[in-house]
């Protein structure tokens, strides 16, 4: 396992950063952060050092996360040309993806645009269409106020976004403390562990190094039509969800089961959003 980062430039100039570790012979995953996130985070959740010996890990930072650069007209499909881009200058013809959280849709997009290039999907815990009925009903009431803010008033939740990066920064601690209480049950035993506050506090002083634009464009992302049907991914996807997380709530698991050809879901009792953090290996088991 190495910390070391590596960059390229893309066709439109930007700065691409990512992360190249692990078996150079194993099977290639190229992992996608959250939101937020950045692409050393996976260093440091239990596991990865010993999936380090079979897997070989590609990691990125998403548009405006770490040090990529942002893009201003970012999309969930138009990411999807970073990565095409990524694996032909590695030369990687087909690869794994895995998406945890805000890095789910990204990681579907992936499946719908590129499908000769994906060997097969994996979203954990990985946000769900807010349009869904089903969905919108499911997510916590502050999570329903941050998406009708972002498709109302996407200018205002720019200016949300800047002021609560500043205090994820400045104090994350205190950060982490002070959310706990939209938490599940399983999610606040687990903030109280040293190794989950050790990551999120990591998440929050990391993540924007450049800009705080690309945490704000997920989020609008994500409030509005996702751009692409996903009925019409053609690799297989395996769903990991938790049935005790209020940010991705289990509607987002059963409707992706039931909309998406080819699937297998893993559902998880007592465990909430920040299951992800502790059980990397549990979910590399099933792919």
């Amino acid at each position: 396992m190495s910390n070391k980062q590596f960059e390229i430039n893309l066709k439109d100039g930007r700065r691409l950063t990512y992360c190249d570790q692990g078996n150079p012979q194993g099977k290639v995953v190229l992992l996608l952060h959250g939101t937020p996130g950045h692409s050393l985070f996976w260093n440091q959740l239990p596991g990865f050092t010993e999936a380090c010996e079979n897997y070989r890990f590609i990691s990125v930072d998403r548009r405006g996360y770490g040090t990529s650069d942002y893009k201003s007209d970012n999309t969930f499909l138009n990411y999807v040309d970073d990565i095409e881009e990524l694996l032909s200058y590695l030369q990687i013809d087909k690869v794994t993806i895995l998406g945890v959280s805000g890095g789910g849709p990204y990681t579907l997009a992936c499946g719908y645009k590129i499908p000769d290039k994906v060997d097969q999907l994996v979203v954990v815990s990985s946000a769900g269409p807010s349009n869904v009925g089903s969905i919108t009903e499911a997510i916590s009431s502050t999570n329903r106020i941050v998406y009708k803010i972002a498709r109302r008033f996407p200018w205002l939740m720019n200016l949300n976004m800047r002021l609560l990066i500043s205090w994820q920064r400045k104090s994350p601690v205190k950060f982490i403390q002070k959310m706990a209480y939209k938490l599940s049950g399983p999610d606040q035993d687990a903030i109280k562990r040293a190794e989950v506050q050790a990551i999120m506090k990591d998440i929050y002083l990391n993540s924007y190094k450049k800009t705080w634009k690309g945490y704000a464009r997920d989020v609008i992302l994500q409030a509005n039509d996702w751009g692409f049907d996903l009925r019409q991914i053609q690799p297989r996807v395996i769903i990991f969800q938790a049935n005790d997380d209020t940010s991705s709530p289990p509607a987002v698991g059963e409707y992706f089961s039931q909309i998406i050809p080819n699937n297998q879901l893993y559902c998880y009792d007592n465990a909430g959003h920040l299951w992800q953090l502790l059980h990397l290996s549990e979910i590399l088991s099933k792919i």
